[in-house]
């Protein structure tokens, strides 16, 4: 969806974490986005989300805070 046709988000959503978002750009190999977004998805996560609670130390990339169902998931997601 191109930038036009997004929503913009709400002032609630711009500071959820008691402070305004900043957008960023970052470089990342194709593996590392796909692990990230595989690990943002199995939590039902945005991507955005998951790395700002990821940097907050609120969820992690390994799979010890994953149910069962969350590793189920992912497995799935990494077979593709």
């Amino acid at each position: 969806m191109s930038k036009r046709g997004q929503k913009k988000q709400n002032q609630a959503d711009r500071m959820a974490w008691g402070e305004a978002k900043e957008r960023f750009s970052i470089m990342l190999t194709p593996t590392a986005a796909q692990k990230i977004d595989a690990r943002a998805k199995a939590l039902q996560l945005s991507r955005s989300e998951f790395l700002e609670q990821a940097a907050r130390g609120i969820v992690s990339m390994s799979d010890s805070d994953l149910t069962n169902e969350d590793k189920e998931n992912l497995a799935k997601l990494s077979e593709n």
